[in-house]
């Protein structure tokens, strides 16, 4: 006879590369504790609970049945989380969640996720605030830990007490990713703005007879930048849209840039599909760039290149 099925292993699976926790709540806690900071505000915190559960029996469950309107005085502890790298990475903290509001009339509820630095007197490394809805939604928070944090407990809460609502939490998964090199001048872009892109200026308002005015107040709001803003832009066949649909694609393009490309549509394989079949294309193509100079891009800001796309896709008849 064959050998018997192997019994099954009390051993978990290995988490994903990079996963350093997850969290569940398959009956426990998972180490997830609750406390509110002033008595203004009334709720109820459940942990393991079925009510609160996205995948297996249990999740969080939470009744926020009386605001604090200040998010921070309703919190959810997370477990702690020390890095231990000896370089700079970002903790990826990815979550399930959904609410329900308790009246019709009630604002859209939210959730702040902040990450304090237990060694640094609870200092707020970084937070940010996930708007939730009444499906099942993932969300993600990242937050960019220097090399100085390494050793330190960095504990991420959520912050409950701005809204009423029925909270549910679960499926956790602290993640750490380390800094890249285009990473790290992605991170940089700020800076690069802010010494490019910024810079101080000042507006002098005279009279007929050039004195200044000093008084009274003005505003002031920027109509284009100086340098050519722009969109990579598709043709009404490749976009997919209706009529109607691409016209305002379209009207929201002329309305946030003022120049752009042609976008993917004259690669060989899309320009032409079969041998000689390019009047479809260039029709569109032609129609797009008449567009174009009806919202006064002049031509050299609407570019566009012959690519050689068709050996790059095996079913374009250039491969048979």
């Amino acid at each position: 006879p064959p050998p018997p099925p192997p019994l099954p292993s009390p051993i978990a699976a290995a988490p994903p590369p990079g996963v350093v926790a997850l969290l569940s709540f398959e009956g426990t806690d998972d180490g997830v504790t609750s406390q509110h900071t002033a008595s203004n505000g009334t709720w109820l915190v459940s942990i393991p609970d079925a009510r609160g559960a996205h995948t297996g029996g249990h999740g969080i469950y939470c009744e926020v049945t009386k605001a604090w309107r200040v998010p921070n005085l309703a919190q959810l502890l997370l477990p702690r989380y020390v890095p231990r790298a000896g370089r700079e990475t970002l903790l990826h903290l990815a979550f399930y969640a959904r609410v329900e509001r308790m009246h019709a009339t009630d604002p859209q509820p939210t959730v702040t996720v902040a990450f304090l630095d237990l060694h640094k007197n609870f200092e707020q490394l970084g937070a940010e605030v996930v708007p939730l809805t009444p499906d099942w939604q993932m969300h993600y928070v990242v937050i960019d830990l220097k090399p100085e944090h390494v050793g330190h407990s960095i504990r991420p809460y959520l912050y409950l007490g701005m809204h009423a609502g029925i909270y549910s939490f679960d499926d956790f998964e602290y993640k750490e990713i380390e800094i890249e090199d285009g990473m790290r001048w992605l991170q940089r872009a700020p800076e690069r703005i802010k010494a490019k892109r910024m810079g101080k200026f000042e507006l002098n308002f005279l009279d007929r007879e050039n004195w200044p005015i000093d008084y009274g107040t003005a505003k002031v709001k920027l109509v284009r930048h100086a340098f050519p803003l722009g969109i990579s832009l598709q043709t009404l066949p490749m976009s997919g849209l209706t009529i109607d649909q691409y016209e305002w694609y379209l009207r929201t393009a002329a309305t946030h840039f003022w120049s752009g490309t042609l976008h993917r549509t004259l690669l060989w394989s899309e320009y032409e599909p079969e041998p000689g079949h390019v009047e479809e294309a260039q029709r569109s193509v032609e129609q797009l760039l008449q567009w174009s100079k009806a919202q006064r891009w002049v031509a050299s800001q609407m570019g566009a290149e012959l690519f050689d796309g068709g050996h790059a896709d095996k079913d374009h008849w250039s491969n048979k």
